[in-house]
């Protein structure tokens, strides 16, 4: 399908929105940064705070970068020659900041109920947090890589057509 005004105005309004995402998301990892909030013994919750929102960056960015073109101009960016290779690429960086932010939600919900409901077990110190965090890239990256290289049923294709 050839690129019209509505495929520009979609485009557009998309990448919008990705760019006051990925504003409030450095915004807020500069405060967490100048605040000192990453080396707070006290709360580990800003170390799994600030993965997730660092990984919907990358997501935005991907977005902005590829996807917003690409529904703008309704085709897709690469040659094809290298068109299989780098939509594989961006499949799986998808899919491993899904997985990790899928993941990550669960840590948080886990460090929540133990600092609210069983303050007395330091479960989530600052060490076990980090280690923690390693464990969950580890996750994601196994299984991005098994849903996407492994289980061709599972496969995420990053397609204008599907997203416009």
């Amino acid at each position: 399908m050839p690129a019209d005004t509505i495929s520009y105005v979609a485009g557009g309004i998309f990448g919008l929105v990705a760019i006051i995402g990925l504003i409030l998301n450095i915004t807020v990892l500069l405060a967490m940064y100048k605040g000192k909030l990453f080396s707070s013994k006290a709360s580990p919750v800003y170390i799994l705070s600030s993965q997730t929102i660092l990984m919907d960056s990358i997501l935005l960015i991907v977005h902005l970068l590829y996807q917003c073109p690409s529904v703008m101009l309704q085709s897709y960016l690469f040659p094809s020659s290298i068109q299989r290779s780098m939509l594989t690429a961006l499949n799986e960086i998808f899919m491993y900041c899904w997985y990790h932010n899928t993941t990550g939600h669960i840590l948080i919900a886990i460090n929540r109920l133990f600092v609210i409901v069983f303050p007395t077990i330091p479960l989530f110190t600052r060490s076990r947090t980090i280690a923690l965090c390693l464990l969950q890239h580890v996750l994601a990256l196994t299984l991005s890589f098994t849903s996407q290289f492994l289980l061709p049923c599972c496969e995420f294709t990053f397609s204008w057509a599907v997203f416009s």
